[in-house]
């Protein structure tokens, strides 16, 4: 996608804007379901050359959300871990496609603080995601 026309990269503009506003509709909603979708559905611009840091910011909130969404419906703690680790992953890749992105390092930082909190009872395994 990176070597695309300007009407291609519009289009791609258009439809990355599309998924991340039906995003912020669905955390709102508290929509497991709907969340995972849009994650998958951002994939094929991940490693679009002008939109990558901002694709990979929104599909790591898309996790992180998922898993704030499911400590209020009593989700499977491993399933809530597992959806913080992609969703640390997606903010690391926007970090380092972005250095300076601070919404990404404000969402890492948050994930690692649910983790850690969810190992709370081993103090090793919560030092290290401190």
């Amino acid at each position: 996608m990176s070597g695309t026309s300007g009407a291609s990269n519009e289009n791609v503009r258009d439809d990355t804007t599309r998924i991340i506003s039906q995003i912020q509709r669905a955390d709102y909603q508290g929509d497991q379901a709907t969340l995972k979708k849009l994650y998958d559905a951002l994939t094929p611009f991940a490693e679009d050359a002008q939109l990558a840091s901002r694709v990979r910011y929104w599909r790591g909130f898309d996790m992180w959300r998922r898993a704030v969404n499911g400590f209020n419906d009593s989700v499977d703690a491993s399933e809530l871990e597992q959806d913080l680790k992609v969703a640390v992953e997606e903010f690391r890749e926007a970090i380092t496609k972005d250095p300076g992105f601070v919404d990404a390092e404000i969402g890492l930082i948050s994930c690692l603080g649910y983790m850690a909190f969810m190992n709370r009872q081993h103090q090793a395994r919560a030092e290290e995601l401190v």
